[in-house]
């Protein structure tokens, strides 16, 4: 006899909710306080891929904001949902106007992921990477189609700008690098006077640990000193996989010193981007609930937690009761960590 459907809902989310079931089994208790939301839950963002020119992603994006769409659960547990930037550049005056009036519907804030640098003229020697972009335009368009950016996730401005070494590397000092952004932040604030602006960084491509540290220090002191607020927030970007430089020495050496400095400390929690995904849905979200079980035993709840994919899966983000979509893998995670 087939299984009744409310049954196998209720088998879904069980099963999901195991493989969360030990994330935060040795974390210590300090570490917990951390968390923004009810019993320590962390803040959750969501910011998955589209499917665009040239980039493969989730073929239901626009779904997620249709009237009905089948993920209340999971969206009602959003603090934000950050966009990329080369789809606000590419997507019509429709589609975001639907996306914003979505998101205002359901009271879920919109973040941007976009560089914090001004990008140079096209025969600059350097500056033409990641970390680098036009300041004004995606923002404006924001605003002038009536939606208001509450977060901009900085794009490794300090990975990219200065201590990355490539003949394409501008290498800037970090006080300058501080001066350049303090420019920016200005230019943002003009457009979106409440906004709170963090960044990610990639912690694990610094060779040196004790090195990334130093550099984060003195990027955030620089960074205060120039624009007359803090970092909102300062999140860790992770290869999970590299043998040659694992994550867990990056993230002990870091994550202590930003809760020293009452930095919300964000995580974003993704699958594999290399032979260990499987190259597929299944693949890629049991590789990010497994990273997210080793990061929260190794150093706690993140104050935020930001569900995100750079690559093309998983294809499907909807419906929130089906195993192996996007919206399925947040509300396990919020219903493992409710428990």
């Amino acid at each position: 006899m087939a299984m009744p459907h409310f049954m196998r809902k209720t088998l879904i989310l069980s099963v999901a909710v195991m493989a969360f079931g030990c994330a935060c089994a040795g974390a210590p208790s300090a570490a917990r306080a951390q968390g923004s939301g009810a019993s320590g839950l962390p803040k959750i963002w969501f910011s998955p891929r589209p499917e665009s020119s040239g980039r493969a992603g989730a073929a239901d994006f626009m779904e997620l904001f249709q009237p009905n769409a089948p993920w209340p659960k999971a969206s009602s547990a959003l603090s934000a949902f950050v966009l990329y930037t080369p789809f606000v550049h590419e997507a019509s005056d429709a589609q975001l106007t639907t996306i914003i009036r979505a998101l205002q519907q359901r009271h879920i804030p919109i973040g941007i992921n976009q560089g914090i640098l001004l990008r140079p003229p096209p025969n600059a020697h350097c500056g033409h990477t990641e970390g680098y972009a036009d300041i004004r335009g995606n923002l404006e368009r924001i605003r002038t189609l009536g939606g208001v950016v509450a977060y901009l996730n900085a794009d490794e401005p300090l990975w990219f700008a200065h201590a990355r070494k490539a003949p394409d590397a501008c290498q800037t000092p970090i006080r300058q690098l501080a001066t350049d952004a303090a420019t920016s932040v200005r230019t943002i604030q003009s457009i979106f006077p409440e906004i709170k602006i963090g960044e990610v960084e990639p912690i694990t491509n610094w060779r040196n640990p004790q090195e990334m540290v130093a550099d984060v220090n003195e990027w955030l002191d620089a960074f205060q000193a120039a624009t007359g607020r803090p970092m909102a927030f300062f999140g860790v970007d992770l290869n999970w996989g590299a043998e040659n430089r694992p994550w867990q020495a990056g993230v002990k050496a870091l994550v202590p010193e930003l809760r020293r400095r009452n930095i919300p400390v964000l995580a974003i929690y993704d699958g594999d981007s290399n032979r260990r995904n499987e190259n597929t849905d299944s693949g890629w979200i049991r590789q990010a609930q497994s990273n997210a079980q080793s990061f929260e035993s190794l150093v706690g709840r993140p104050d935020i937690v930001k569900f995100q994919s750079w690559v093309r899966w998983p294809t499907h983000l909807l419906p929130e009761d089906k195993p192996d979509t996007f919206t399925n893998l947040i509300l396990s995670y919020v219903h493992a960590h409710q428990r």
